[in-house]
């Protein structure tokens, strides 16, 4: 038996009786990281990626290349913790359901939510809606660092078309700080409203998301009214 072996039957025994609740952060991550340094100890690790990033949510949201920043994290182990933080974001992923309305900015944000817990770089999706405002499919756009997602007006209006679909919703987060637009994300919206206008698409909302906020851009008056 290794030295930590019995600690980490302890860790495991604490789990499996009371669950994550009664551990604290350093143990929980610890735990999670017996899978990854079979032989290593987990605690000194757990303590300086808790230093380094602060809170569970930043360590698991973090970059491979940061993750790997942290001494005795090597790359597949930095590669574990950040997909331990993809599949939590994947399993929230709601398939589309076109048994669903979706009538109000309200519950646009529930259905378009889950795409963007724990992400870590800017994301475009474009949720694409029948003339009954049931969802016929929502398509990642692009996807890159920080405040350089890219909007392409002529792809958005072919995908439309190419889906006979009569509404949209667009949809995008900010990573870090707060969900307020952008000037390049005002110009987008006006220039993509202006062509899906000339289509007979109703252009639903562009909906801008940061952790636990959420921006319309119609409710504040940057896409004109409609019937929706």
């Amino acid at each position: 038996m290794g030295v930590h072996d019995g600690h980490r039957q302890r860790l495991r025994s604490q789990f499996e009786k009371h669950g994550l609740d009664v551990m604290d952060d350093v143990n929980v991550l610890e735990l999670l990281l017996f899978y990854a340094q079979p032989r290593k100890d987990t605690n000194v690790t757990a303590h300086m990626l808790l230093k380094k990033f602060g809170t569970l949510q930043n360590v698991f949201s973090a970059p491979v290349g940061l993750l790997e920043e942290v001494p005795g994290v090597g790359h597949s182990t930095a590669v574990y913790i950040h997909l331990i933080n993809e599949v939590s974001r994947r399993k929230n992923l709601i398939p589309i359901n076109n048994s669903v309305k979706i009538m109000k900015s309200e519950e646009a944000v529930k259905y378009l939510a889950p795409l963007f817990e724990g992400a870590t770089e800017e994301m475009l999706y474009l949720l694409m809606l029948d003339k009954n405002y049931r969802a016929i499919d929502c398509m990642l756009l692009s996807k890159g660092v920080s405040n350089k997602v890219m909007t392409d007006a002529g792809r958005i209006t072919l995908e439309l078309l190419s889906k006979r679909a009569a509404a949209a919703i667009m949809a995008h987060n900010h990573p870090v700080g707060l969900p307020t637009p952008s000037s390049g994300d005002v110009s987008a919206t006006k220039i993509i409203e202006s062509s899906l206008t000339k289509l007979g698409i109703v252009f639903m909302d562009h909906l801008i998301f940061s952790t636990n906020r959420c921006y319309s851009m119609r409710k504040n008056n940057f896409i004109s009214p409609s019937e929706w």
